[in-house]
């Protein structure tokens, strides 16, 4: 069984799209893990629909918007599976049988530390070369990172790695983040050969094209701010390269959950502040007197 993670945050209609596709035409037993960052347009009622039909094996509805990489560290820690599946709830799966062969590239060749499905060929016209990995496989052997859109993690993985860095929320770099850590450990990491078995639907149909603007414009800020001179990835990728940073992520933030099983709220992690963020601020603060060099 892969246990797949989806954070949800109103676009209602991509997550109806999302879900309903992937129940349909993964081809491969799964687990639904779904947390909702506050949604206010409909999207927790229907979730606790589903959940309540036993579509979803695990919901937390939580208060407010925590961001993608909390919202889905909090999913990573309920599951024991031997797979982590983090999907965005903006792309729809086409073909049947896309989860069976992330599974059966992963099993077969265990010199693969992260998988995920590339979008860059739909969306920049972008393909990268084709190797074949030791049980004869092929895939697409990209750069040093992955887009974080449907992306595979080997429970072997996690042990080595830990969580997706919380630092950047509401949205940020945490795939490109969780990329580079694997990159100085070693590991490969590969996308699929194809480039078809699904869409990274960009834009809400409900909410038309003008709403599908503004939120990639707010997106793309998000990224020029985390990925300038003395922005958080660029410091963070300084610091695990320096060995200021130990690549095994820990959480910034500790899940409470109510009784209900579902409600759900995070409480900042004080051991976390006290030694990661007091590492980071100095880091920060450092390179900006220095404009963006390396000390």
């Amino acid at each position: 069984t892969v246990d797949i993670g989806i954070v949800t945050w109103n676009r209602k209609a991509l997550t109806e799209r999302c879900i309903e596709s992937v129940l349909r035409t993964a081809g491969h037993p799964l687990r639904l893990f779904v947390a909702d960052n506050g949604s206010t347009d409909g999207t927790r009622e229907y979730l606790h629909g589903l959940y309540e039909q036993g579509e979803i094996h695990r919901l937390l509805l939580l208060d407010r918007n925590y961001g993608v990489a909390p919202a889905s560290n909090s999913l990573w820690e309920l599951s024991d599976a031997k797979f982590f599946l983090k999907l965005d709830n903006d792309v729809e799966a086409l073909r049947h049988g896309w989860l069976a062969e992330m599974v059966r590239v992963c099993v077969r060749n265990p010199e693969v530390g992260l998988l995920a499905f590339s979008f860059q060929k739909q969306l920049y016209g972008k393909e990268y070369p084709r190797i074949r990995l030791s049980a004869g496989d092929v895939v697409q052997d990209p750069d040093e990172t992955l887009n974080g859109a449907c992306i595979m993690v080997p429970r072997a993985t996690w042990h080595r790695l830990g969580f997706w860095c919380e630092d950047y929320a509401p949205y940020g770099e945490e795939d490109a983040d969780y990329c580079q850590r694997a990159y100085l450990l070693g590991m490969k990491l590969y996308y699929l050969a194809e480039t078809d078995w699904m869409a990274h639907r960009t834009h809400d149909f409900a909410a038309g094209k003008e709403e599908a603007h503004r939120y990639w414009q707010w997106k793309q800020q998000r990224r020029a701010k985390h990925t300038g001179r003395t922005g958080l990835a660029t410091i963070n990728v300084l610091m695990y390269n320096l060995s200021l940073r130990a690549v095994y992520m820990r959480r910034k933030f500790k899940t409470v959950i109510l009784e209900d099983g579902i409600t759900a709220r995070l409480e900042l992690c004080r051991n976390y502040v006290t030694q990661e963020g007091k590492t980071l601020s100095k880091m920060h603060r450092l390179i900006k007197h220095t404009g963006g060099q390396v000390p």
